[in-house]
Order: structure tokens, then sequence, then C-alpha cells
């Protein structure tokens, strides 16, 4: 599948919970991604930090921080299904800066049923990075 440069960032908050279940909604995660991206978007999995996070432990406050970064630069926070009260302050966070936030991948297939047009730019138009390069 082919990445266009007008997919949406859609960040995909949903449950990490208790490290007995970090793995399994670590996978469910990466299981919505896998949606995500056949729809054509570029999909942002914060569970994926939890390998960083056993290797470079932060505080909880730390990851929270980071994420709503991340959210900050996203078109569209998607709420997986499960009790999260982190994920439900990153939707509240979403909100708030005014972000769109779906509840399902049938809400965000349905809203956004293909990445919007590219604006034109030397990148679309077939014109280098480089001032003169073809």
């Amino acid at each position: 599948m082919t990445i266009r440069p007008y997919a949406l960032l859609i960040y995909v908050a949903g449950p990490i919970g208790k490290p007995e279940v970090h793995r399994q909604n670590q996978r469910a995660a990466i299981d919505v991604a896998e949606e995500v991206y056949r729809l054509g978007h570029i999909p942002i999995v914060p569970h994926l930090m939890m390998d960083w996070n056993d290797q470079h432990p932060h505080s909880y406050e730390d990851w929270m921080a980071l994420d709503f970064e991340l959210i900050r630069r996203c078109d569209v926070l998607l709420r997986m299904e499960g009790v999260s009260p982190g994920a439900d302050r990153e939707v509240a966070f979403a909100l708030r800066c005014e972000k769109h936030v779906c509840m399902s991948l049938a809400d965000l297939a349905a809203r956004f049923k293909r990445p919007r047009a590219p604006e034109p730019t030397a990148f679309t138009e077939g014109v280098g990075l480089i001032k003169g390069e073809t």
C-alpha cells in the first residue's frame, strides 16, 4: 500500500492497562492501526512506546505529556473501545484542540472515506525538494 502525502494522521487512543494486559492491548491497538492504514491514513500508535518505557522508564504523566504533543500534531483521534482514563484524557485534550474525534473505525471510515485532496506543492507537482531539481 502506498501512503499518500495527503493522508490524515490518526492518533489511536485506547486502553493500555495493568502490566498483565499490556501486550494484549498493544496487539489490539496494532490491529486498529492496520485498519487505519488500510483506509489510506497514517496511524500514530502510542501503545508502541511501551517497549521504550520498558527500556527507559518514565512517569505516567511524562507519557501523557508526550501523547498530548502527538495529538496536537494529528488530524484525528480514534478512540478504541475499553475502559481507559488515559484515553479519556486524550479525547478531552483532542476536543480542546478542536481535533476530530472518532469513537470507532466505522465512524472514521464514514467520516473520512478518502484522504483530503493534496494542496498544490512542489512535491505534488513533481518538482524536486531542492530548487532547480526535477
